[in-house]
């Protein structure tokens, strides 16, 4: 209760301070009135005079293009991993892992990316990959991808704390647990595991026998420390410095 107390003082203590920016909007005054029913109903710290909904205007073609995000995106092939279900598991809550981590790097302590995002694919055909993407502009590229790099050398050498392992577990269960609620997606989720796994106990899986602290050791050590990896950071302005890659894994015991 304390800490939510705390954030909603930090978000909303002084309402005065926030800039809203509204779009698809096509009724302003009840745009107006939700406003004034949500926002400006929050105390503000001092008197202030009441802000003006100023509709945006539209930017021409090349105003328009210098909003657009510029994105790094990494793909790591990682060879030799079996093609099953408990490797796909895996390769899902590590994904999960990585994007908390990077956000935290990424957005949180330098604010250089406003999307950070991390997801895998596992088939036959590709074998397991992961992909990372985050925004990132040319000030900010080179200093990304460095930290990126050190994360992922990160990732191989130090084991996943015990909180992040109970959230690869609720996180999995999670998704579990909707998996009915999206029919398709359910459908293609169990003929992955019966094509590739041929196991009914898929059907109704553990997370905690599943992502156990010995696969997840195990997964890290050995998939997030390939020999070949792929970086499209095409508008850095340099050649990204992945030195950190190249460095001897330190492995705690």
């Amino acid at each position: 209760v304390d800490n939510l107390a705390a954030l909603r003082q930090q978000l909303y203590g002084d309402p005065s301070a926030l800039k809203l920016v509204l779009t698809g909007i096509s009724d302003m005054g009840m745009a107006k009135q939700l406003l004034e029913r949500y926002i400006a109903s929050i105390p503000a710290a001092q008197s202030q005079t009441p802000a003006q909904l100023v509709p945006f205007k539209r930017q021409n073609g090349q105003e328009a293009k210098q909003l657009i995000p510029k994105y790094t995106h990494w793909s790591i092939a990682v060879e030799g991993v079996a093609v099953n279900t408990q490797n796909a598991f895996l390769a899902e809550g590590l994904s999960d892992i990585l994007k908390q981590r990077l956000w935290q790097v990424l957005r949180e302590d330098q604010g250089d990316s406003y999307i950070v995002d991390a997801w895998y694919d596992i088939s036959p055909a590709q074998g397991l990959l992961f992909h990372i993407q985050y925004s990132a502009d040319e000030k900010t590229c080179d200093a990304a991808v460095s930290r990126v790099a050190k994360e992922l050398k990160r990732i191989a050498s130090e084991p996943v704390s015990d909180a992040e392992l109970k959230g690869m577990h609720e996180f999995m269960q999670k998704g579990l647990a909707n998996g009915p609620n999206v029919p398709y997606w359910y459908a293609k989720a169990q003929s992955y595991h019966w094509n590739n796994s041929r196991d009914y106990q898929w059907l109704k899986p553990e997370p905690a026998k599943i992502l156990s602290r010995e696969q997840v050791d195990k997964a890290t050590r050995n998939w997030f420390a390939p020999e070949f990896w792929n970086v499209a950071a095409a508008h850095c302005k340099k050649t990204p410095d992945l030195s950190a890659l190249a460095q001897p894994l330190l492995v705690s015991k």
